[in-house]
Order: structure tokens, then sequence, then C-alpha cells
């Protein structure tokens, strides 16, 4: 074989490899050991939340009647709570996504239950920040992509903070988020290795494809990139060592010890081996036990929420 025919087999081999890993990667980091406690709530149809929270005082009671029948019945069709909170209270935008979270859970009542709840910043504060926040399987149903474009969609219907929001323009727009919401997840795929992470706690949302996960555990998806960059890594130093190795020392091939020695003219007068003596060392195992600390780490007390905002 030539050098050349080397050269190919051995890009080959490396190729050979770098599948190998990309898949042994994908199968350890979808399997269920790694997944770690689910901390999503299933949505529950009888207790459902759909509403509008008007802190503003926008509307009069039948357009927040008519508007709490159309988040019912999104709510339904998505089978996760719909909550719309119309602001009055000035929140810095640092803020509103946690804000919006502790709303969600008084709501609620309860953690990580599958919902959204959008914050409509009508405080008079320039710009306005409205934040979409999506907890339980929302949070990877509606990840990071989905809740830009939503907030982008619902824009369009709503007016500049250098305007005075008029009741009906802000109905509008609360229907037509209903609207937009319903679309987005009809067009939802599963995507095993897909996740979000939330930014406040650090919490992680994904699909398995037969159920929605929530978890402090690193997402199949997360866990996957660490791995390749851990492979990748690994490479690359092998790869370093091997040729600076190769380049300070020269490998010869091994010489047969026989060319040294004249077999006609070496002479063996005796062959032996002698058993001399024995030497035994003895030493001390000394025993002792530690105790452990135990150490506990507190759970949160709201929900993992996945929020996004937009300034308008």
């Amino acid at each position: 074989m030539n050098k050349k025919d080397n050269v190919v087999v051995t890009i080959f081999k490396c190729i050979a490899i770098v599948l190998f890993l990309l898949v042994l990667s994908c199968v350890l980091a979808t399997l269920p050991a790694f997944r770690g406690k689910n901390l999503r709530v299933p949505y529950d149809k009888s207790s459902a939340v759909a509403e509008v929270i008007d802190d503003r005082k926008l509307f009069d009671k039948k357009q927040l009647k008519e508007l709490n029948t159309a988040l019912l019945d999104c709510s339904h069709e998505l089978e996760m709570n719909v909550i719309v909170y119309v602001s009055g209270t000035e929140v810095s935008d640092s803020q509103t996504p946690r804000f919006n979270i502790q709303i969600y859970d008084e709501e609620v009542g309860k953690t990580n239950v599958d919902g959204v709840i959008l914050y409509l910043d009508f405080s008079g504060k320039r710009p306005a920040y409205d934040v979409l926040t999506s907890v339980g399987k929302a949070g990877i149903i509606f990840s990071k992509k989905e809740r830009d474009k939503i907030l982008d969609e619902v824009g369009n219907y709503l007016p500049s903070s250098d305007y005075e929001p008029e009741p009906a323009m802000i109905k509008e727009a609360i229907e037509q988020f209903c609207l937009i919401l319903e679309t987005h997840n009809d067009d939802y795929r599963t995507e095993k290795l897909k996740y979000d992470k939330s930014d406040a706690d650090g919490l992680y949302a994904f699909d398995t494809g037969s159920d929605f996960y929530v978890t402090k555990q690193m997402a199949p998806g997360a866990l996957f990139i660490r791995f390749i960059m851990s492979f990748g890594l690994g490479c690359i130093v092998a790869f370093i060592i091997y040729f600076v190795t190769k380049s300070r020392y020269r490998f010869k091939n091994k010489t047969n010890p026989s060319v040294y020695v004249s077999s006609d003219k070496s002479f063996f007068s005796e062959r032996t081996d002698t058993f001399i003596r024995t030497y035994t060392t003895k030493h001390k195992i000394e025993s002792g036990s530690s105790g452990g600390g135990h150490h506990h780490s507190g759970g949160s007390h709201h929900s993992g929420g996945f929020s996004s905002g937009r300034h308008r």
C-alpha cells in the first residue's frame, strides 16, 4: 500500500470515529437516566386559569367577559393556562420576567403548571417592555425563538408607548394573541435534542417524544453538546500530543538483536536459574473513618418560567 492509500485510509478512519462519537453522544444524551426529576405539573382542564388581569383599568365588564371567554377557549385548545396581565404599574425591565412568573404562580396556585402569561406594559414607561413567559410544557412548545416571533406578531396590534392605549385596540391585540398561540402550537413538532433554558432558574425544558419535561438536570440537547465538546477537545489534545511527540523523537524500526551475536562463536557452558533468598516486607495499615457532611439544596418556590421580552 503506497503513501497516498495510507492517507485515504486514515481519513476514512477519522470520519468513522467522528460519526461513532456523534451517534454515541446522541444515544447517551437521550437515555432516561440522564433526564432527572420532572418538575412539570400537567394542565388540568377542570381547574384551568384563563383570564385578563386589568391592572391598568382599561376594560369595562363586558369587554373583560368577552376576553376571558376567548382566553378560556384558547386554554382548552392549547391544554395549558393562558393569562394576560395588562400593567398600569411601572416595573423595571430586569424585574418584569420575575414579576410575570410570580403573578402566574399566584393565579394558578401551583408551580411549573403548563401555561403562558403575557405581560403588556401600559404603565407609561418609555419604551414599554412587554414580556411573554412560558411555563411547563409551554417552555419547549413556545421556546425562545417562538416567543420572540409571538411578541413581534402581537406587537403589530399594539400602540407605541408614545400613545395612550385604546381599549378596543388592546382588546383586539389580546384576541389576536390567542390566535397566534394556537397557530404556533399547531406548528410545533417534537425534536428530541431541542431544549430551552430558563435564565432565572437554570431549569431546562425539553420533549422526549413521549412526555414534556422541566428539570434542574441538563437537557439531552445540552448534554449532547457537552459530550461533543468533550470528545472534540479530547481528540484535539490527543492529536497535539501525538504530533509533538513525533516531531521530537524519530521512531525507528526494531533491530533484530541476533545481528550483534555470532552464532558460531557463542558458547554456553551451563545455564542455571538459582533461587537465592526471599524477602518479606510488612506494612501496618492504618484504619480510620471520616464523617460526611450533609448538604441541603432548597427548592425554588416559584415556577421555572422561560421568558422573552420586547420593547415597544
